[in-house]
């Protein structure tokens, strides 16, 4: 079928602002794999914190206790970087555009920066429920992109997501202001988490 007899390419073409089918499934593609594997990294090294309490009991000081939970968030900031910047390497070196295939990777990390947070100041506020927190955000916007993409849900409360700001489809315009917005955020919830944590004994 072609643009003009399937409804749901005409849909899809719409959302995404291309004419071309397998540009389109590509765009998906590599947003979904960015969004979804690397943010569960980035959850899973902050959620370390959880399981490393028990061996980092001799932190006494709150100095101590936010640098070792900083070390792990630096981690959380740093790989997805790294890892997002060689899958735009790799498709610039297939594509023959660099500049357009590391456009469509690393623009995604302020969302995933947001989500790492969401973890630390889950982690630093709440104690052991912080892991139950982190997940559930995960799995929330991964509800709300797919209910979006299937039309269940509208633009209005899919913004919601930090994903929803640095989209691959036409509802997102990730521009500086909007980048740095979301680093901001992703810095303030990773401030509270630091705090709070600094704040509390390390507990079993």
């Amino acid at each position: 079928e072609t643009f003009g007899q399937s409804g749901a390419l005409d849909y899809w073409a719409g959302r995404t602002g291309e004419d071309d089918p397998a540009r389109i499934f590509f765009k998906l593609v590599v947003y979904e794999l960015a969004v979804f594997s690397v943010s569960l990294y980035a959850i899973m090294t902050v959620l370390r914190l959880r399981g490393d309490e028990a061996t980092e009991l001799f932190l006494s000081g709150p100095v101590s206790r936010t640098r070792w939970a900083a070390a792990h968030l630096l981690f959380a900031v740093t790989v997805p970087v790294a890892m997002l910047v060689i899958a735009g390497l790799g498709l610039g070196l297939g594509s023959g555009d660099f500049a357009g295939g590391l456009a469509l990777t690393t623009v995604i990390l302020p969302g995933i920066w947001v989500m790492a947070g969401i973890a630390v100041a889950a982690f630093g506020l709440f104690r052991r429920a912080g892991a139950v927190v982190g997940w559930t955000a995960l799995v929330l916007t991964i509800a709300l992109e797919v209910a979006w993409e299937v039309g269940l849900v509208n633009d209005s409360l899919f913004m919601i997501s930090p994903f929803a700001h640095v989209h691959y489809s036409t509802l997102a315009s990730p521009g500086p202001g909007t980048l740095a917005g979301l680093t901001v955020v992703a810095a303030g919830l990773a401030a509270v988490g630091l705090y709070g944590l600094r704040r509390r004994d390390l507990t079993l």
